[in-house]
């Protein structure tokens, strides 16, 4: 029997598709949640990478001269980003954390 230590030594693809169908196993009861957390990972991360782009397209407006309208929507699309990103961040931290504790609580039983 292998030792239970937080160092991995094996990275190999068979040993990860292992690990990986041990969690989908532990993890498939709740698929529902599962996949509402994965979701909203996504979302938070693409909502985290908007502004940054948002930014370089308002600033490439100011150096031509180009105020106006279009600035207006990319400030409202940056913060409409930032509080996406505030929520999915959210939901993703809750939704990971109670699929979290169902599995653990799963193991202990």
């Amino acid at each position: 029997m292998r030792q239970r230590n937080a160092e991995v030594d094996d990275w190999s693809w068979s040993t990860t598709r292992r690990r990986l169908g041990v969690l989908w196993r532990l993890a498939r009861r709740y698929r529902g949640r599962t996949f509402f957390s994965l979701f909203s990972l996504l979302a938070a991360t693409a909502t985290a990478l908007a502004p940054p782009f948002l930014a370089k397209e308002a600033l490439d407006d100011a150096t031509k001269n180009h105020t106006g309208s279009r600035l207006v929507l990319i400030v409202s699309v940056f913060v409409a980003a930032g509080l996406a990103n505030w929520g999915m961040t959210y939901v993703e931290t809750y939704m990971t954390g109670w699929v979290g504790e169902r599995i653990l609580a799963d193991l202990r039983t």
